[in-house]
């Protein structure tokens, strides 16, 4: 712990407590933009609270303030996580910025391989956040691109595409040989005679 103080192990519990008895944390250093709160929304409206607001013992807000303001009537009720202590200060101001701050990296290949831009940004991506339009050619090759700029075409590595959910990396010669037996006029089904 952050406070080097002689404190007992934390261990946390999930309880249910009416959002109007939540205080805030009037340093919480978050902004959420409109993007950002639209889709959360879009989420809690799907899925409900999946992912539990975050309090000190005595119902002070250590984690979730974006959440609360979207759900915003005073008299809902939340699962939240409680720690079987009261945190110091300290404790609570670290946790805090931790819970905001530790959010790894995405997988941009593993991203790309998976799932396509549109679904992407409907589940929350921005373009930017997945690097779209940020593609430098050098001598005709796709370096710096992202994934989904490199789905398309020629590189380094053979040609990826897709079919349907299935996106596939060939070398050039096997796509090349794809293309001249897949008669023009029925391409859906050649390609389903070779997947069933």
């Amino acid at each position: 712990m952050g406070n080097g103080g002689d404190m007992s192990a934390i261990t946390w519990t999930t309880e249910r407590r009416r959002l109007g008895d939540l205080i805030e944390w009037d340093k919480n250093p978050r902004t959420l933009s409109k993007h950002d709160a639209e889709h959360i929304k879009r989420s809690m409206d799907t899925f409900g609270l999946a992912d539990p607001l975050i309090i000190n013992a005595d119902n002070h807000l250590i984690g979730g303030h974006q959440r609360k303001h979207i759900l915003h009537d005073p008299d809902t009720m939340v699962d939240v996580r409680v720690p079987s202590r009261q945190l110091t200060p300290a404790e609570a101001e670290e946790l805090g910025i931790r819970l905001n701050k530790a959010q790894g990296d995405w997988d941009m290949e593993l991203l790309a391989n998976n799932w396509g831009v549109d679904v992407l940004k409907e589940w929350g991506f921005a373009e930017g956040e997945l690097g779209l339009g940020d593609m430098m050619h050098v001598n005709g090759d796709k370096a710096g691109a992202s994934p989904w700029d490199r789905m398309s075409g020629d590189s380094n590595d053979g040609v990826l595409f897709q079919f349907g959910a299935i996106t596939c990396r060939v070398d050039q010669q096997v796509y090349d040989s794809f293309l001249a037996s897949c008669p023009d006029d029925d391409i859906a089904g050649y390609i389903a005679r070779l997947v069933i």
